[in-house]
């Protein structure tokens, strides 16, 4: 395998299912929890809930893909990496 796109794709596999430090996976836990809230808002709010404007806020596609991607990202590190 000396083609260099499927070193990137071996590396970035090993990568995905390899153990992580113990930071990126808090980083993981705080971006679904946010992920979360964001979504359970966005839900109750196309129920028609009346919601204070402090969870409002938390209504927005941006939050929900930025915690998708942190979740991402914070697996790619891990203790094998060189």
């Amino acid at each position: 395998m000396e083609n260099p796109f499927f070193k990137f794709l071996a590396e970035l596999v090993s990568r995905l299912f390899s153990k992580n430090p113990k930071f990126f996976d808090h980083v993981q836990l705080v971006s679904l929890f946010v992920g979360g809230v964001s979504g359970l808002v966005h839900y109750l709010q196309t129920l028609g809930v009346d919601m204070p404007k402090l969870f409002a806020a938390m209504d927005n596609a941006t939050v929900m893909i930025s915690s998708v991607i942190a979740i991402i990202l914070a697996q790619l590190p891990n203790d094998s990496a060189k």
